[in-house]
């Protein structure tokens, strides 16, 4: 996994709880709860691109 993609679900994950507490003025656990499962949902997607995108080059190349 490229450290960008890190990067860009961490970014993501800071916005989430931000925009939670301070826009929508929900609880901070709530916000942070909702934050990590978005990011666990980020990662796992990323993952599974990187996955697909493997087995398909190594599949024509």
């Amino acid at each position: 996994m490229e450290p960008t993609d890190i990067n860009a679900g961490i970014a993501a994950t800071i916005i989430t709880f931000l925009l939670g507490t301070l826009h929508f003025e929900v609880h901070p656990l709530a916000a942070a709860i909702v934050a990590a499962l978005c990011f666990g949902y980020y990662w796992m997607g990323v993952k599974t691109v990187y996955a697909i995108q493997t087995w398909w080059d190594r599949l024509w190349w």
